[in-house]
């Protein structure tokens, strides 16, 4: 149960890395091949949740975060 808790913790914490990265050495639309046309990183920005769709409008990314936050806190519970 230990490793399997921290593999899931090293895999969280090298998306956020990698997000982060992404987002301060890349421009949008910017592509950085890793492996050939195998794996391409392609930086774009998704404006509401899962496939892009919007939600509430102009307060909408604030509501789905605040749900986001409770929902773990709520699992972990």
């Amino acid at each position: 149960m230990k490793k399997a808790i921290i593999l899931i913790f090293l895999v969280l914490l090298l998306d956020q890395c990698l997000k982060i990265w992404i987002k301060t050495h890349m421009y949008l639309g910017q592509e950085y091949s890793v492996f050939g046309n195998w794996f391409i990183i392609h930086f774009t920005e998704n404006e509401g949740m899962a496939f892009g769709l919007q939600f509430a409008g102009k307060y909408g990314k604030l509501i789905l975060s605040v749900f986001r936050i409770f929902a773990v806190g709520a699992i972990g519970w």
